[in-house]
């Protein structure tokens, strides 16, 4: 084979780091762009800081994974010492990193070995506080594209990072296999008797990290309000995280602890068909592949937002967008739909819909595959 053969065949070394494998939005678009990217184009590698159930996952993949820490701590200088050393020695084509401790760290080895860099923001950026903008305002520019996978994601860039050039900011929004969940869910489901649930029970559920951004809180005052009025609701929450301990203990002071469930540890698929409605209640949400994964399935959702728009949410349409600050109105909300058999069929049937047609993985992948081989393109030509 000749040279010029040997190049057109040349896989493009693509190393994405991420700061965290275990459970969460970020990480799943991760792996499904593992599962999906074309193994004939790309050589994928990934580099990780914290550990978790994905870690397998890749690894069943055939894809090598390497686990970067530091000495003492996570971030010490030995850590940096061996993130720097590994990415020189895997030299990738292009990188491609997730999380902001991967952002902070992709920009400046991007810099200093003149790697193509594609960045990836998955929450709005008042998130980061101030320490994490202050880092961001200093650390060096990279002229590569940012990725914000949602529109809201993008404003929030604009609104509070304006020091990333936003000339370079390109939405690609999240998305799902709709089928593959329904075939999972379908298989490996769930029964309400295996949880001790009854049928006439209306069971609310919500997927998501057990962690203060979540504001779980918000959702146990909310169910224990309604619960007090009925006594037929469930809460099922799904996740898992520091904050478990203390929603705990937030159930057992509201009196409800034995009419709410947590399943810690499990894929969220197994639970979403048990769900009469679906409840996401988070401070700030980048698009969150849970609240897409419950659509899918057609279970009608609340979004609980102090945003006036959703980047999915159409209030009334696809779903319900109610103010994210008001225990009585979530609950009067979830009653609603409680009361309303119609209006939760209507909403889980057009949330089905949305999903579809606006929220497919092929469009994600092919866009994530063109931009890589861009930024490669650029990389082999220099």
């Amino acid at each position: 084979m000749n040279q010029r053969a040997q190049s057109a065949t040349k896989k493009t070394i693509l190393v994405h780091v991420i700061s965290n494998l275990g459970i969460g939005g970020a990480e799943t678009v991760l792996y499904q762009l593992l599962c999906h990217l074309s193994s004939d184009e790309f050589d994928h590698k990934v580099v990780y800081f914290h550990g978790g159930p994905f870690v397998k996952k890749i690894e069943k993949l055939g894809i090598p994974v390497y686990h970067v820490k530091g000495l003492v701590s996570a971030y010490d200088p030995v850590f940096f010492m061996r993130f720097f050393s590994l990415i020189k020695s895997l030299q990738p084509d292009c990188l491609h990193t997730v999380l902001w401790a991967s952002n902070f760290l992709g920009r400046l080895i991007a810099w200093k070995y003149k790697i193509p860099l594609v960045q990836v923001l998955h929450n709005n950026q008042d998130q980061n506080g101030m320490l994490r903008a202050l880092i961001d305002r200093f650390s060096p520019r990279c002229t590569g594209p940012i990725v914000a996978v949602s529109h809201g994601v993008s404003k929030s860039v604009e609104q509070y990072a304006p020091w990333f050039n936003t000339q370079n900011i390109q939405v690609i929004q999240n998305g799902i296999d709709s089928y593959d969940v329904r075939k999972k869910a379908g298989i490996d489901t769930v029964s309400r008797k295996e949880l001790g649930l009854l049928e006439d029970h209306f069971v609310i559920g919500t997927v998501g990290r057990f962690e203060l951004v979540k504001n779980h809180s918000l959702l146990l005052t909310s169910f224990a309000i309604l619960y007090d009025k009925y006594q037929k609701e469930r809460l099922v929450l799904v996740g898992q995280g520091s904050q478990e301990h203390s929603l705990r203990r937030r159930a057992y002071h509201l009196g409800v602890e034995k009419q709410v469930l947590f399943i810690t540890g499990q894929p969220a698929y197994r639970y979403y068909q048990i769900f009469d409605c679906f409840v996401m209640t988070s401070y700030k949400e980048g698009l969150s592949m849970a609240l897409l994964e419950a659509m899918s399935i057609g279970v009608p959702c609340i979004v609980a937002s102090d945003e006036k728009e959703h980047d999915v949410i159409v209030h009334g349409y696809n779903g319900l967008l109610i103010s994210g600050s008001d225990p009585e109105l979530l609950a009067n909300t979830i009653d609603q739909l409680a009361q309303d058999v119609e209006l939760r069929i209507r909403l889980g049937k057009a949330a089905k819909d949305t999903v579809e047609k606006a929220f497919g993985i092929e469009e994600m992948i092919k866009d994530y595959a063109s931009l890589y081989k861009k930024m490669a393109h650029l990389s082999k030509r220099n």
